[in-house]
């Protein structure tokens, strides 16, 4: 597949490269390294991004969902302010932003090959270069050897074995038809219809035969002509002995080409087994010196702990093996250390290799016990949006899988940092922040601290308004598990009750009308939340929808709403004003659930025979009841319609 490559170093540039799904970010990085080679950019400082995420070496692009022609972002790893310079190798100035762009400020790769103290990544990018060169080259050698063996085909005409020119022709032909055209920097080209390991081994088996012909009619004419004796015609002798001396020395000369090209063959054989980030992926994913990093993240300078902090993000994603080597010597507290830099861009890959490591649940608890629920509870904090994603990542796996991990969360204060990062928060990380709700409601004791609290209950319903479906899914859930323990905490919410009213406008999920559906069921049941209801003009239109539902459970939702607010509301007439018996008539009809079916007509019979409660005119009172008794007289008629 095609991957495009955007930079804003390069904002005339958009780069090509071409990749498998299965293959790793790493490799491509690889592809991107090689580019940036013959551009005077040998460093390998930068990483990918995509939609926001940044992509981790030890992944795949199927992990990500990364579909062909995607556009990926490139990104320097290195941050400095505007108008200064970042020196990344010695005194050489790799990144300079000017006024009007941010582009690099790029070296001659003389002066990058000459004088750069290289890293492992680069000395394989340089090993790598001088493989795809020599291939290059010996391609090229190999080619000029098919025009000597077109030539030794001509020639071979005027041998003694003239017929020798067939087979000699028909290798000659094979090579020029089939053999590989490649470039370094353009890869293998043009018309392509062998593999190519197949043809270097099928041209060195026919070269060895013609060899062995060759040296065979050699050594045959060279016994003749020892064993030859002029006869009297001295000038036709003199001719067959230059027949035979040149017939020789072509046969030899064509067996040396033919053996150097059995030798070139060879060598093309090994190197075509090198690709492009072969040598590169292994320093970027699996044998890096752990120590080394180690070391440089615990007392390096700041180029050097920001290098170690993303070394460690990309190893961390390599295996668990790695992931606990990590622990072992001693990651968990060098990162937590590296979390709070004052380095926008150590913090990131810090807080990345944090997240990876705390996919393994002995890993989580290690973590809390050294008291990094309260770094990355810090973290939220942060003006960075991607830092405080990452931070809210690593408290979504603490939750997740152990209760005592949450408990901790509540101790360090963190249910107050994850209240104000849920009012600043953007998708996607909004579905992360309302996940962590939820999973702190399961627990029964933090569940009833939640839900005497008004702060845990406002953030909810601000994630609510992003209206993203998953975090409005996640954050009704909470929201209901938090009314089963105290109703009034979330009914004292207006807002809440306009966001579920209006949301059939927004969308036709039923997850979600469901959600709301028992979320409004408590404003019914409280007779000022009910006042509330009856005075919203979105009520009825409302219920309309959630009634055309064919889901059961959201129809007994329905129903239930209607009654309670019967029960709840004073003044029944305002009830019948406002059409409910429409919802219940629409319920009762289309209901295959007999208890829906139930509470719509007892519910319908509450509404139109409950004589009005408080001062009513006579006049008033006898309308109510001639109206009440029409729509009872029509409820027959439009169920049999």
């Amino acid at each position: 597949m095609l991957i495009y490559v955007e930079s804003k170093a390069f904002p005339s540039k958009t780069f090509t490269l071409v990749c498998n799904p299965h293959e790793t970010i790493a490799r491509a990085r690889a592809q991107m390294l090689h580019i940036l080679y013959e551009l005077g950019r040998a460093e390998h400082q930068f990483r990918f991004r995509f939609k926001g995420e940044y992509l981790r070496d030890g992944y795949t692009f199927e992990d990500y969902r990364i579909l062909d022609n995607s556009v990926i972002k490139m990104v320097p790893m290195s941050k400095r302010k505007r108008g200064s310079y970042n020196t990344v190798y010695g005194n050489e100035a790799l990144y300079q932003d000017g006024a009007a762009s941010d582009v690099h400020d790029f070296s001659s790769r003389a002066h990058l090959l000459g004088q750069e103290e290289l890293d492992d990544v680069q000395k394989a990018l340089r090993k790598e270069v001088s493989i795809f060169e020599r291939r290059e080259s010996l391609l090229g050698s190999f080619k000029v050897l098919l025009w000597i063996h077109f030539l030794a085909t001509v020639l071979s005409f005027t041998t003694i074995y003239w017929f020798s020119a067939l087979w000699t022709g028909a290798l000659m032909l094979f090579g020029f038809l089939y053999c590989p055209n490649y470039t370094r920097l353009g890869g293998f080209v043009g018309k392509y219809g062998m593999n190519k390991n197949t043809f270097v081994i099928a041209f060195s088996v026919g070269a060895i035969m013609n060899v062995t012909a060759s040296l065979l009619m050699g050594i045959y004419v060279l016994l003749e002509l020892l064993a030859y004796e002029c006869d009297t015609e001295e000038q036709t002798c003199l001719r067959q002995k230059e027949l035979m001396y040149w017939s020789i020395v072509l046969y030899c000369g064509q067996t040396v080409c033919l053996v150097i090209s059995v030798l070139i063959c060879a060598i093309l054989y090994h190197n075509f087994k090198t690709e492009v980030g072969d040598l590169i992926e292994t320093y970027l994913v699996q044998i890096r010196d752990i120590d080394k990093v180690m070391k440089s993240a615990k007392t390096g300078s700041v180029k050097e702990r920001r290098n170690a902090a993303f070394e460690l993000a990309s190893l961390a994603a390599t295996g668990d093996d790695t992931k606990f080597r990590i622990v072992q010597e001693g990651g968990i507290e060098a990162l937590m250390n590296l979390c709070l830099s004052q380095d926008q861009a150590t913090q990131e890959y810090a807080i990345e290799a944090i997240s990876e490591l705390l996919t393994v649940p002995v890993i989580q608890d290690q973590f809390v016990e050294l008291g990094g629920v309260r770094t990355m509870c810090a973290l939220l904090h942060s003006k960075e949006n991607r830092v405080v994603n990452e931070a809210v990542t690593a408290l979504s796996y603490i939750v997740s899988d152990s209760e005592e991990n949450r408990e901790v969360v509540i101790a360090e204060n963190g249910l107050d940092d994850l209240c104000y990062v849920a009012e600043r928060v953007q998708i996607p990380a909004s579905r992360i922040v309302a996940a962590i709700f939820l999973e702190l409601a399961f627990t029964a004791e933090i569940r009833v601290m939640l839900s005497r609290q008004s702060a845990p209950a406002t953030s909810l319903v601000h994630l609510c308004r992003l209206r993203d479906p998953e975090t409005q899914r996640l954050s009704l859930q909470t929201l209901e598990l938090l009314a089963i323990e105290n109703s009034d905490v979330i009914i004292q919410h207006e807002s809440l009750l306009e966001l579920l009213l209006t949301l059939p406008k927004l969308t036709d999920d039923e997850q979600l009308f469901l959600l709301a559906g028992k979320i409004i069921l408590y404003y019914a049941e409280n007779e000022q939340a009910c006042q509330k209801l009856v005075e919203s003009e979105e009520l009825k239109p409302c219920l309309i929808e959630f009634s055309y539902s064919f889901d059961p459970l959201l129809q007994n939702v329905v129903a239930k709403i209607v009654l309670a607010m019967i029960e709840s509301h004073e003044n029944k007439d305002e009830i019948v004003e406002l059409g409910l018996d429409e919802v219940l008539i629409q319920i009762k009809n289309e209901s295959s659930d007999r208890d829906a079916w139930r509470m719509a007509d007892h519910g319908l019979m509450k509404l139109h025979n409950v004589k009005p409660v408080g001062k009513q005119s006579s006049l008033s009172s006898n309308k109510s009841k001639t109206s009440s008794g029409g729509l009872v007289a029509s409820l027959p008629v439009k169920k049999a319609l």
